[in-house]
């Protein structure tokens, strides 16, 4: 696939400018050919997408016509909205020492663990106890 380099550039409350670069020289597209092969997706740029929420996030136009203006489907837009919001949420929650349900179901599993290993070890216990009394 072929690099490609993106860039947004604010220009007061209303104008954005949006310029892709894909080394073939084709520019704009999400799906693209160069010489009639399908070249397929371009991947945007991790910046990319964070400067277009900050943009989102800014005002002064819908997500909408900030899709239109980036070149990007709204779609997609809301996506990487959602995105950033989820980490954001998470970096939020772990900093005020919150964990998350995944990690909570993992330290569940490990209490439940710990409490069947102990059950096992005294069951042994058990056993052993038994079977010296019977040799007796």
């Amino acid at each position: 696939m072929a690099e490609t380099v993106a860039k947004i550039d604010g220009h007061g409350a209303d104008k954005v400018a949006v310029t892709w670069y894909p080394k073939s020289g084709h520019s704009g597209m999400s799906e693209w050919t160069f010489g009639g092969t399908q070249m397929g997706r371009l991947e945007y740029p991790q910046e990319f997408r964070r400067q277009a929420v900050e943009l989102s996030r800014k005002g002064g136009r819908t997500q909408g016509q900030l899709a239109k203006e980036l070149g990007v489907s709204s779609r997609q837009l809301r996506r990487w909205i959602r995105q950033v919001e989820a980490e954001e949420h998470l970096e939020e929650l772990r900093a005020a020492g919150i964990t998350p349900m995944r990690d909570l179901r993992v330290q569940e599993m490990e209490k439940k663990i710990r409490e069947l290993e102990e059950a096992n070890e005294a069951l042994r216990e058990s056993v052993r106890f038994l079977v010296s009394r019977r040799r007796k």
